[in-house]
């Protein structure tokens, strides 16, 4: 028989927390004894190891500590909460437990789901993660298992995996049998950041503005798109074009790369872009990128496809921006007929063929054309043209006119076939990256 002990005047001086997990020890280990005035726990080494008793222990106390992911104060979740942890996906007694939350964006789902975790945590000591804004990666399956690796398996320094078929192998080899665990919503994050300093006239005029919206004889998606429109409405014109800039052709894009446009277009940057993020439109992530939640990229869209109103969809040849994801988006773009003279902003991924009108007469500020095919030979001379990406590129040269474009400032080449560049370039041009 031996003992686990501790003297009340150590005990009292512990953080109360953990007063509290020796003083309540789970129904594994034996109750708390009193023995000549030191209090603990009874161990008996024939029926356990000590190195068993340290394990209960430790996870007594662990489990009584608050250890959290980093989230704000939460206003309206308990009764969610109370739902979640009383359903039935969390009282089964499987080991392995998905729980899926559904809804339109913007109501609070990762907030939920943040705070269930920082709930769970302490029955997963050993390792747990969580996995947010996998959208928002270029490889965002492969940059998931990388987390997952480097946080379940405490692999620090555990590499991208070439590939999803390569990181579950990884995963399989160095989880074995382990269990893991696998913000305010945002229309309050977003007209709490607008509202913050303002006079109460407008508080009062904003909440009249979302009492309209609510009445409003329109789907919900439409109504979150109204109240989030109330901060953008209250930027002025060149703050807007940046949000919309954003929104429809630069997300995932260097947030410095689009300083450089912005500064190119004779607009004020750094301004805008610390406007834009302290009303939490949009943020920069931690490699330094524009990221955008999606219920407000999707505003931003339709505030591009359907004007401001969002009442009914623009021509095609009246919008300023045109993001073309497939071919199907060609050919809607060859039936509409007419030039595109609006047109500033153009994003084209994966194009084999584009159209000449929707260079001809445009006066683009933004092109994207990763991994297309269009000729450069249909490109003509751009004088408002800032920033040109074409990954990827098929072409072994550029063409000598490149050097005419007087406004471009930044030229993305990557992973292109050309063998040289021509021997002048813009005056322009800040950055330009050929790897």
């Amino acid at each position: 028989m031996g003992c686990c002990f501790s003297k009340p005047a150590s005990r009292q001086a512990m953080p109360p927390v953990i007063g509290a997990a020796l003083a309540s020890p789970s129904a594994q280990v034996a109750e708390p004894q009193d023995t000549g005035g030191v209090s603990g726990w009874v161990h008996d080494s024939n029926k356990q190891s000590e190195a068993e008793l340290v394990h209960k222990v430790s996870a007594n106390i662990l489990g009584a500590l608050t250890i959290t992911r980093s989230l704000p104060p939460l206003v309206g979740v308990d009764d969610s909460m109370k739902n979640l942890l009383n359903g039935p996906a969390l009282q089964q007694d499987q080991e392995v437990r998905m729980l899926g939350l559904a809804g339109m964006g913007g109501i609070g789902k990762t907030t939920l789901a943040t705070a269930l975790f920082n709930r769970l945590l302490p029955q997963f000591t050993t390792a747990h993660c969580f996995l947010a804004d996998i959208r928002s990666h270029g490889s965002g399956l492969q940059h998931m298992q990388q987390q997952m690796l480097q946080e379940l398996c405490d692999w620090k320094d555990a590499p991208l995996p070439k590939s999803t078929h390569d990181g579950m192998d990884l995963l399989r080899m160095r989880l074995g049998g382990r269990k893991a665990c696998a913000c305010l919503p945002l229309t309050l994050k977003v007209l709490g950041s607008f509202l913050r300093g303002k006079s109460p006239a407008i508080w009062t005029e904003t909440l009249a503005s979302l009492r309209r919206a609510e009445d409003l004889p329109v789907d919900d998606n439409h109504k979150v798109f109204q109240r989030l429109q109330i901060s953008y409405d209250g930027l002025n014109w060149q703050q807007q074009q940046m949000f919309l800039d954003v929104a429809c052709l630069l997300l995932g894009r260097g947030a410095d790369t689009a300083k450089r446009i912005w500064a190119g277009s004779g607009w004020s940057p750094d301004t805008g872009l610390y406007l834009l993020t302290s009303r939490s439109l949009l943020t920069v992530d931690e490699d330094g990128n524009l990221a955008m939640h999606d219920q407000l990229r999707d505003m931003g869209r339709a505030i591009e496809a359907r004007g401001q109103d969002m009442q009914q969809d623009l021509p095609i040849t009246d919008r300023k921006r045109l993001w073309l994801s497939n071919e199907g988006h060609i050919k809607l773009l060859t039936k509409a007929g007419g030039a595109l003279p609006n047109l500033t902003g153009l994003h084209a991924t994966a194009c084999q063929e584009l159209p000449a009108k929707v260079f001809n007469g445009s006066s683009l500020r933004i092109c994207i054309l990763d991994d297309s095919r269009a000729p450069f030979t249909a490109l003509p001379e751009q004088k408002e043209l800032c920033y040109l990406s074409w990954q990827r590129c098929p072409l072994s040269e550029l063409p000598s006119k490149l050097a005419d474009f007087s406004r471009l400032a930044v030229l993305n080449l990557r992973n292109s076939d050309l063998a040289s560049l021509p021997e002048k370039l813009p005056a322009s041009l800040q950055e330009m990256d050929l790897a």
